[in-house]
């Protein structure tokens, strides 16, 4: 019955691959926020309601907090930065 079951090889990974895991793998200072999806370190902020009022901003209220900018202009997808240090979330 289960015959025409096979296991399918682990292939090579490309070279954009490479270079992401290589990006995860790398030396960061303690703290520092990365991308579990694609290693970038640039976090970014998003806020509803700013208003500017003699030249100062005010603050709205947090959309979201921490996500990466990489994965968010190129991908299109919000993922939540993490130091690495704290476990997963489950949602």
């Amino acid at each position: 019955m289960t015959d025409h079951l096979r296991l399918v090889p682990k292939r090579e990974p490309t070279e954009k691959e490479k270079l992401i895991q290589r990006l995860k793998n790398a030396p960061k200072p303690d703290g520092m926020l990365s991308c579990p999806e694609c290693g970038g370190r640039s976090a970014v902020t998003v806020e509803n309601g700013v208003f500017v009022k003699n030249g100062r901003r005010t603050k709205g209220t947090v959309i979201h907090r921490d996500i990466c900018d990489v994965c968010r202009t190129l991908k299109g997808r919000i993922v939540k930065m993490r130091t690495g240090k704290e476990k997963p979330e489950i949602v």
